[in-house]
């Protein structure tokens, strides 16, 4: 690192123009977005240009609604057949207050733990619909706050409360689009919460009213899943889900499921070998329907750069899922940097499972 005299312009050699941007809050205007031409993502308006453009924005962001109400069958597939688009290390989007207190250092190795170019609310808008949020304890004086963290690397996003905070960016889609739509947060990897007291003042904050109201309660082995119509009835459209079920306060338990099944051996992400990769994911392949993870990412070594990664990883992922196998076994596919064009792919998936509605094997 000391060789190099201008970390800044290294960067943006690394990266390329499509890496380069600056960090917004959520209150900042969003970028257009627009199904590619070739998704089939809802029935999109000719009447002009604009009001294509508009009406495209729209449907993107409440895309599984929009193809309900273009092929009612989908009110009666189990929630565990669809297929959804997540993000890694969905938090770690960066932000400028943050790089701007940091020692240099940090900021020289922002591409070592920067995965995402959104904050959570475009991710939303985007289509995303699996977060993989990991929060560290934030103390400013006597005010209590959490930041998504990447590793050692603390505030590698906004943090969860606040105006332009997680919560409030997941509450204003919620608000907007989310009533019958699904969206799971899986929140693990918590940093420097060391009393009951932290983790109490953690989930009663981040269940609050509207979260509770729309999370679909835990349902345990061997009990039904509903269907994607059952789900809506019932008012539900959120699952929140967490690996310390033990620090969740009871009065909560009931709305916070345990982990599903997330496939990563780190020798092997490591590797940088995207067909490596591919190879443990299919071993792993469940027989049954259920939901499940595949982490389609690959892992830098030391201070290596994720940016070019994902460069290798997204192309090869994108052909993945034209084979038979991908489009009728995937469940969650989380992906860094993913595009738009590879986010409306996995979001094609569900269309074929109006003429397959039970899983190949």
């Amino acid at each position: 690192m000391a060789t190099c005299c201008s970390p800044e312009r290294e960067r943006k050699a690394s990266l390329g123009e499509e890496e380069q941007f600056i960090s917004v809050s959520s209150d900042e205007i969003s970028p257009s977005i627009t199904a590619s031409p070739s998704s089939k993502v809802g029935n999109l308006s000719k009447k002009s240009k604009k009001s294509e453009n508009l009406e495209e924005k729209r449907q993107v962001s409440r895309w599984l609604y929009d193809l309900v109400q273009n092929e009612p069958q989908f009110k009666s597939i189990p929630i565990t057949r669809l297929k959804l688009p997540g993000t890694h290390d969905s938090g770690c989007y960066g932000r400028a207050k943050f790089l701007g207190r940091m020692p240099f250092v940090y900021q020289f190795a922002e591409w070592n733990w920067r995965t995402q170019r959104d904050n959570i609310k475009k991710q939303l808008e985007r289509g995303i619909r699996y977060f993989d949020l990991r929060f560290g304890l934030v103390k400013r004086g006597r005010n209590v706050n959490f930041a998504p963290h990447h590793g050692v690397m603390p505030e590698t996003g906004d943090d969860l409360f606040g105006e332009n905070g997680i919560l409030n960016q997941i509450l204003s889609f919620l608000n907007n689009h989310g009533e019958k739509e699904l969206i799971f947060f899986d929140i693990t990897d918590f940093q420097d919460l060391r009393t009951d007291e932290d983790y109490r003042i953690f989930w009663e904050g981040f269940m609050n009213e509207e979260i509770v109201r729309r999370s679909l309660p835990h349902i345990k082995e061997g009990e039904k899943f509903p269907t994607l119509g059952e789900l809506w009835e019932g008012g539900h459209s959120v699952i929140v889900m967490t690996d310390q079920l033990n620090r969740v306060p009871n009065s909560l338990k009931h709305l916070v499921w345990p982990r599903i099944p997330s496939y990563y051996q780190e020798d092997v992400w490591k590797g940088e070998n995207p067909q490596l990769i591919k190879k443990h994911i299919e071993e792993q392949f469940p027989k049954e329907e259920k939901f499940w993870v595949a982490q389609c990412q690959l892992t830098p070594v030391g201070l290596g750069r994720i940016s070019p990664l994902h460069r290798r990883m997204n192309p090869a992922l994108k052909e993945w899922l034209q084979t038979e196998h991908w489009r009728n076994q995937t469940s969650i596919i989380i992906m860094d940097f993913p595009s738009d064009e590879l986010i409306y792919s996995i979001i094609d998936l569900n269309l074929g499972l109006i003429k397959n509605p039970t899983m190949s094997p």
